[in-house]
């Protein structure tokens, strides 16, 4: 049982005023250690602020709409064009960006929330993208946030959506609402080892806006998830609001996957 399970546990049993205490005694108890330095760490943070700068950043050149790294021979830092995969498929987002690049040591971070159950690595992550990503957010203008929804099943089974608790953290770091307002309409497998078509077609129809959500109070969204891979989910997801009324979708990740071509 984790420090977390036990300190819950506790706390229904002898009730809120002995458990905030208690929990403090936890925490003195199991001092927490950065996830990839090894340094101590205050309790729960699991993320030095050192090792901020470990996480390998997605720098120019860029492709102006997916936001992903993008080589050629001869491109220069100040690229300004679209990929080759945006240039084949159109996509429903005006704009993705990512924080970082799907490599080590961001991939442990992310795998370390998405699979071992530290949901509080996502507010470690919240805290440095919205430093860095403001200038971008404010150049998009976005006025709300949402973000990409699970299946129940899969939300029961992980106890959380990692998308849902980061894009809350980014709302409270910039002052906007973050509304949830998607629904996932069907169960499907895990896209790990997916071509890029079998990624595309396994998200058609696959979102919904949930029942009497009106939309239209809001001009620009910004739709979060942890990762993009093809960008597949988060169109899909603008597609769905656009469809609903919205008027500019963009889209924002803690990483994206290594770099795509440029004709």
């Amino acid at each position: 049982m984790g420090r977390r399970s036990f300190s819950r546990l506790i706390g229904a049993a002898v009730g809120p005023v002995v458990s905030r205490p208690l929990g403090f005694l936890l925490a003195w108890w199991f001092p927490s250690v950065c996830l990839h330095c090894r340094r101590w760490v205050p309790p729960y943070r699991h993320l030095c602020d050192a090792c901020r700068y470990a996480a390998p950043r997605v720098i120019p050149p860029i492709c102006v709409k997916c936001g992903r790294p993008v080589v050629a021979p001869g491109l220069s830092a100040d690229f300004h064009g679209l990929c080759t995969p945006c240039l084949e498929r159109p996509s429903a987002l005006d704009g993705v960006r990512a924080w970082g690049r799907m490599e080590s040591p961001l991939r442990e971070w992310i795998h370390a929330f998405k699979y071992r159950g530290l949901a509080r690595v996502v507010d470690r992550l919240a805290e440095w993208m919205a430093e860095d990503m403001r200038p971008w957010l404010q150049e998009t203008g976005a006025e709300v946030i949402t973000f990409v929804p699970l299946h129940r099943r899969r939300q029961r089974a992980r106890g959380f959506n990692q998308a849902a608790r980061l894009a809350q953290a980014l709302a409270r770091q910039w002052g906007l609402p973050c509304v949830d307002v998607l629904v996932r309409r069907h169960y499907e497998r895990p896209q790990v080892g997916q071509t890029a078509a079998q990624r595309w077609d396994a998200v058609l129809g696959a979102f919904a806006v949930r029942p009497r959500r009106d939309l239209r109070s809001f001009e620009r969204w910004l739709i979060v998830d942890d990762v993009m891979t093809t960008g597949a989910t988060l169109h899909a997801c603008a597609g769905v609001l656009k469809r609903a009324g919205t008027r500019h979708v963009y889209g924002l990740t803690v990483a994206t996957t290594p770099a795509v071509e440029v004709e």
